[in-house]
């Protein structure tokens, strides 16, 4: 198990969050207008909504200053080949922590499902502890507010690009 990580801690998966780019990758080929409407939709959605995160309700604490609730980054940049999670599921969660965020991702941090930790690693944490207080998060911007305004976005483009390619049609004739 990773000695270097700064956070360990155990509990339940509680809010998984997928970037929105890769819940609504259309699942047919699309060609022309669609296609350039995609890609700037795609595109504007993996610059403001890139990152996986998952927050837990923490129940044990081996490691690190760790509340209660605590949100996990596992799916960014160079390193997004990050842990997947399921909501309520329960799991022990060893955390690199760049910038201050605690993170599961191929450049550091791990995480095990409760079932899968091996009897030997739990006897080498020893005791656990009780997270320190804290409150629930509050949603996630980005999926939560911003989902309406990001769906909207591509179908005004789309209207734009068709209304100025009808323009120049028509100019043309």
């Amino acid at each position: 198990m990773p000695d270097d990580a700064q956070l360990i801690f155990g509990g339940e998966a509680i809010d998984v969050h997928v970037p929105l780019y890769r819940r609504h990758a259309p699942t047919t080929r699309v060609e022309g207008l669609a296609r350039i409407t995609w890609r700037l939709w795609f595109d504007a959605l993996r610059w403001v909504d890139r990152d996986a995160r998952t927050t837990f309700r923490v129940t044990r604490v081996w490691r690190g200053q760790v509340s209660q609730f605590v949100t996990v980054n596992h799916g960014a940049g160079v390193c997004g080949l990050g842990a997947s999670f399921e909501e309520g599921k329960e799991y022990f969660v060893y955390a690199a922590q760049t910038d201050g965020e605690p993170y599961v991702g191929s450049c550091g941090g791990i995480a095990f499902s409760e079932m899968a930790l091996p009897s030997d690693e739990l006897a080498k944490l020893g005791t656990s502890r009780a997270p320190s207080a804290g409150r629930a998060p509050l949603p996630l911007f980005w999926r939560d507010l911003l989902l309406p305004g990001a769906i909207t976005l591509p179908l005004a483009l789309a209207a734009l690009i068709a209304a100025w390619h009808s323009k120049t049609r028509s100019r043309a004739s």
